[in-house]
């Protein structure tokens, strides 16, 4: 049972990365193991060049950095079942938050006025969606997150002279009621299809 899942997307000269936190009521005892042939993964890395993002509807390439956060609330618990390992492994809640840092450019621009169409009216956030798509153009391997129901929970601006004003959306994703779902995400590849 995965317990929460953090990636993060710099827009440096790096691969992006994530982190897993599981839990397991069961292992399997090899008799036999295999050798580890090698410890490094021959997959080729997701780079910042390789991802696109639509934010309420809006294609943007003006994102320096993405972090998106996956929390299960997972709980462990023991009972009398001749095992040392949790008899239940229970998710009791699902928070999906993240942030997203964008260059500034307009504060009413019909697509980039972010405060202009995330709270029209003040104190009234809108909610919309959120798709981040990582795509290998040569291999075909590709990893896809969409969250259809997201708000705004705060808009950070920190300047100072010399600076490239940029804003730091933070958000969190809801249920949403008309595609009965908080999430929806899958990975490919050349040889493989995994959705999950």
């Amino acid at each position: 049972m995965v317990d929460s899942y953090d990636l993060t997307l710099p827009t440096t000269n790096a691969a992006a990365s994530f982190k897993a936190n599981v839990s397991a009521a069961s292992v399997a005892i090899l008799g036999t193991p295999s050798a580890i042939g090698t410890l490094t993964d021959p997959g080729v890395p997701f780079v910042f060049a390789e991802g696109a993002l639509s934010v309420f509807g809006q294609s943007l390439n003006n994102v320096t950095n993405v972090k998106f956060t996956l929390n299960n609330g997972v709980k462990e618990n023991w009972t009398v079942a001749a095992s040392h390992l949790p008899t239940y492994i229970t998710p009791t809640t699902r928070l999906l938050s993240g942030e997203l840092t964008t260059v500034f450019y307009s504060l009413n621009d019909t697509n980039y006025g972010f405060f202009n169409n995330w709270m029209p009216n003040l104190s009234t956030p809108v909610p919309g969606a959120i798709n981040l798509t990582l795509a290998h153009p040569g291999t075909g391997g590709s990893l896809y997150i969409s969250l259809p129901s997201v708000s705004v929970e705060k808009i950070g601006t920190a300047s100072k002279i010399g600076d490239v004003i940029t804003q730091t959306l933070s958000y969190k994703a809801a249920y949403n009621l008309t595609n009965a779902y908080s999430m929806t995400s899958y990975v490919t590849n050349a040889t493989l299809y995994a959705p999950y």
